[in-house]
């Protein structure tokens, strides 16, 4: 049963590119999950460019590192924080004028 996609295929992207992930058996009986890139062409159709091939274990280290990045991602985006919105304010009192002889 090598190569045997199995459950549902989830798939996101444009209409030139796509991500798709689905399962597939191999030869040993283990399932892998499968991420491929893939680009369309007006002759051949959907055909894989990349393809990351994934033990069941990987997946979760897999998601911690897109968690990661995509932190990072939104520190990185984020609008600047202005000068006035994280300056501590702190008030120092005036000193108390006293009046010459």
């Amino acid at each position: 049963m090598d190569g045997t996609p199995k459950g549902q295929r989830v798939e996101t992207g444009t209409p030139q590119s796509r991500i798709a992930v689905f399962l597939q058996q191999r030869e040993s009986s283990d399932w892998e999950v499968v991420v491929r890139l893939e680009a369309w062409d007006a002759v051949l159709g959907w055909y894989p460019q990349k393809t990351l091939t994934l033990a069941p274990g990987e997946v979760g280290h897999l998601r911690r590192l897109l968690a990661a990045a995509d932190a990072q991602l939104q520190d990185l985006t984020a609008p600047p924080e202005s000068e006035a919105d994280t300056a501590e304010v702190r008030l120092i009192p005036f000193p108390h004028i006293r009046q010459l002889p």
